[in-house]
């Protein structure tokens, strides 16, 4: 190609040489002379070498920075992530005294200050609930009523300890409905109607109890059955002791009046009765009626008492010579009954505050009922006495006593251990129910 006056050149890449000539022409334009250069590439292969050496550091320096700045940045991303997650498992522990503490302006730190006041609004939450449970618990477990909550399918979700006490037995969560209610049947159509209770009267040994059942909600597990127990026993006796309360004023009316009525009829029908016949029936009457005014002033008292209106003069007085006046003005009806009434009080106790006539009235009923109770012969004492914080009065007489299964009942109105005898000693059945309401 030189000779022909072109420049040749043969140059293939993956050549291990390469050469080229060049014409070099005369002033006539002709081919003079040919230059001829010849290269083993070594110098271009050695410097493309250091070019690739050169590349294949910077992109390994280029790697290395990146896998640094991803390192940085990611721990940038995943160190505020980590800690919203350990705080996260510090919240659902229970533990909120630790904030998260990021502090950057971007989406993590707002998000992060958010879950700060997230954890603060939410352990305040709790803090109200749990206050709010203590509260319900502490009213469960202390409340007068019994409490007793089943599941759907009748098993023992929760009691108090004051449904033990009402049904005498012990609970537990093994228990299902029929062994805590046995043949108490609720139905559910009884129950379905608006939610309302329904209310049950069930005997649970000497108890007489009203049972309040009513629906609950327990979520996804259905509806649960709630009961309400209320010990009735008290009202019970209160209904019994009213009732035989009326029953025995009727009787204690009722014989003194059929005794004046029958006596007074006699002595207006039969006009041949001697005067001592007469003088007798007449004191029949007059004690019977003295007997009912008895009856009715205890019973006007007994009423002021019960209702607060009976009036207290309150004063200082002196036990001693106040149980002495009691003592002088049963004397002669103890005397009457061949009884010996001592008066053992010392001769001065400190004053107490209190109204003298009814506590007098009070020491007076108990010495009556020493006397019209006692054995022939007997004796009753009066003593009194005094210590640090007490001033009292004791009775004691030899009288037939009362049988411990009755003391239960001593201050019952119109209640009697022997009431034949009772009446045939003219005691109304008042005297220590007065005594008790008084004091």
């Amino acid at each position: 190609a030189a000779m022909n006056g072109r420049v040749g050149q043969d140059n293939e890449i993956l050549g291990s040489y390469f050469d080229v000539a060049i014409p070099i022409r005369g002033d006539g334009g002709e081919t003079r002379f040919i230059v001829g250069v010849l290269d083993d590439k070594s110098e271009l292969q050695e410097l493309n070498w250091n070019l690739f050496t050169i590349l294949i550091r910077a992109m390994l320096f280029g790697l290395v920075v990146a896998i640094f700045l991803s390192f940085l940045l990611s721990k940038t991303i995943t160190n505020p992530v980590e800690k919203l997650t350990d705080q996260a498992a510090r919240i659902a522990a229970g533990d909120f005294s630790t904030p998260a503490a990021i502090q950057s302006n971007d989406e993590i730190g707002i998000l992060s200050q958010t879950f700060d006041e997230m954890s603060v609004q939410l352990e305040n939450t709790l803090r109200q609930v749990g206050e709010e449970r203590n509260k319900l618990d502490t009213l469960f477990q202390h409340m007068a009523d019994g409490m007793v909550a089943f599941d759907s399918d009748g098993r023992l979700l929760q009691f108090n300890p004051a449904a033990e006490h009402m049904l005498g037995r012990t609970l537990g969560p093994d228990q299902v409905y029929s062994q805590v209610f046995p043949a108490v049947q609720v139905r559910q159509e009884d129950l379905a109607q608006d939610g309302r209770s329904i209310e049950i009267d069930f005997a649970a040994g000497s108890r007489f109890l009203k049972v309040y059942f009513a629906p609950i909600r327990l979520g996804a597990e259905g509806q649960g059955l709630m009961a309400v127990l209320h010990d009735n026993t008290e009202q019970q006796k209160l209904d019994d002791s009213r009732r035989e309360f009326v029953a025995n004023v009727s009787h204690e009316l009722r014989t003194p009046l059929t005794n004046v009525r029958g006596y007074a009829e006699t002595l207006m029908m039969d006009g041949d009765i001697d005067r001592e016949t007469q003088l007798r029936f007449l004191g029949v009457i007059s004690s019977e009626a003295d007997r009912m005014t008895r009856i009715v002033k205890d019973l006007l008292t007994l009423t002021r008492l019960d209702y607060n209106r009976m009036e207290m003069k309150m004063e200082p007085m002196d036990l001693a010579e106040l149980g002495t006046k009691a003592a002088q003005a049963m004397e002669m009806e103890a005397r009457g009954r061949g009884l010996t009434l001592k008066c053992e009080l010392p001769g001065h106790l400190p004053q107490v505050y209190g109204d003298p006539q009814r506590i007098q009235q009070v020491v007076i009923n108990i010495l009556t009922n020493a006397i019209k109770y006692n054995k022939p012969q007997g004796s009753i004492t009066l003593r009194g006495g005094a210590d640090d914080k007490t001033v009292f009065l004791q009775v004691e007489d030899t009288g037939i006593g009362v049988p411990k299964e009755d003391q239960a009942r001593l201050f019952e109105r119109f209640y009697r251990v022997d009431k034949a005898r009772s009446r045939a000693a003219g005691g109304t059945g008042l005297g220590l129910s007065i005594v008790r309401d008084t004091l």
